[in-house]
């Protein structure tokens, strides 16, 4: 598990193809109604951070930085 910004997520390492992905991880967390919520965060050298969360994609096109799960997974030395 990881705690981010207060909310605990379940962490489950995933081995993508290498080509793809150097490491990856799926974070999953309850949303308000108990439903699960994933995001799959990975790491490649040629592309870099991805992550499947909204608000990466919004990072990434007003040419911010990462995402909170990024900087978090990043942080604690898993990506």
């Amino acid at each position: 598990m990881i705690m981010i910004n207060g909310v605990v997520y379940g962490l489950t390492k995933l081995y993508p193809d290498p080509r793809l992905a150097e490491r990856a991880w799926r974070l999953r967390r309850p949303d308000d109604y108990g439903n699960p919520i994933e995001y799959d965060v990975s790491v490649n050298s040629q592309w870099g951070h991805s992550c499947t969360c909204g608000d990466f994609v919004y990072v990434k096109e007003t040419g911010g930085g990462a995402c909170k799960h990024i900087t978090n997974l990043v942080e604690d030395g898993l990506l």
